[in-house]
């Protein structure tokens, strides 16, 4: 037996594979179509992702009586490709000035909010409610920022402030708004 094996190129999309086959007893022929190739266009299309995790809340618990309260929550912030992202912080409470504030009834305590795109807000940036930032760094190629968290928010409160406050519950929601840069 005797096997051939033979493409027939059509144009550039199309290729046919045929193939022949020849038996020494019978004296026939056997020729088929086994498959044929077409070719196209491969495309994908990424969108603009951004993800925040690992963002929890700042709970201060009960107040001493005596110094300042500072409390830190550190999170994740992935970009897909360059890392890089816009980020906005509202306050659902904000003052006049658009000072961030914790609201108890009708009282409220004002406190500072710091961002920073490491694991140190310490050093970070100062927002009023509805700043943004640009260009800060995420993680560019995991989701979960490879197990690290790559940003901070720190709240502070004064000794002051707390202590001319009004006994109560106080709380805020801050809305992180991350988009691509």
């Amino acid at each position: 037996n005797l096997v051939s094996l033979r493409l027939e190129a059509h144009s550039a999309d199309v290729v046919f594979v045929h193939i022949e086959r020849f038996c020494a007893h019978t004296a026939h022929v056997k020729s088929h179509v086994l498959f044929y190739l077409s070719q196209g266009p491969v495309q994908v299309i990424i969108d603009d992702l951004v993800q925040v995790t690992n963002l929890n809340g700042i709970d201060f618990g009960t107040y001493g009586g005596t110094l300042d309260l500072t409390g830190t929550d550190e999170m994740c912030i992935y970009r897909n490709g360059t890392g890089a992202y816009d980020i906005q912080l509202d306050s659902a409470n904000p003052g006049a000035g658009n000072e961030f504030r914790m609201i108890s009834g009708a009282n409220f305590i004002t406190y500072q909010l710091k961002f920073d795109d490491d694991n140190d807000a310490s050093d970070g940036t100062v927002f009023l409610s509805g700043d943004s930032l640009m260009n800060q760094a995420g993680h560019a190629s995991a989701t979960d920022c490879g197990s690290v968290d790559n940003a901070e928010i720190e709240v502070f409160i004064t000794e002051a402030t707390l202590q001319g406050s009004v006994a109560g519950s106080y709380l805020d929601t801050v809305t992180l708004t991350v988009s691509p840069f």
